[in-house]
């Protein structure tokens, strides 16, 4: 009876390796993906998104504010030199 059980089990193990081994692709694929999304996810990351966004906005407001500080910097310098040029 022991050794009866045992072949059983031996086989079974065998299957079981040799089925692993045929689907490790599938197995592997499986374990890796990501669920379905729940809400607290799908809240957090929208979150996350939205403090982006407002970052983003703040870059873009300073870099305009940038170029109008330049625009302004290089329009005095050329009225600068037509002073100077028209002084002399």
């Amino acid at each position: 009876m022991r050794r009866r059980t045992r072949i059983i089990l031996v086989v079974v193990l065998v299957f079981v390796i040799g089925y692993m081994i045929v689907n490790k692709d599938g197995i592997i694929i499986e374990r890796l993906t990501n669920g379905p999304p729940s809400l607290a996810t799908l809240q957090t990351d929208t979150k996350d998104l939205q403090n982006q966004v407002d970052e983003l906005k703040k870059d873009i407001g300073n870099m305009k504010a940038q170029a109008s500080q330049g625009t302004a910097a290089a329009n005095n310098a050329m009225m600068n030199l037509k002073a100077v040029k028209n002084s002399t």
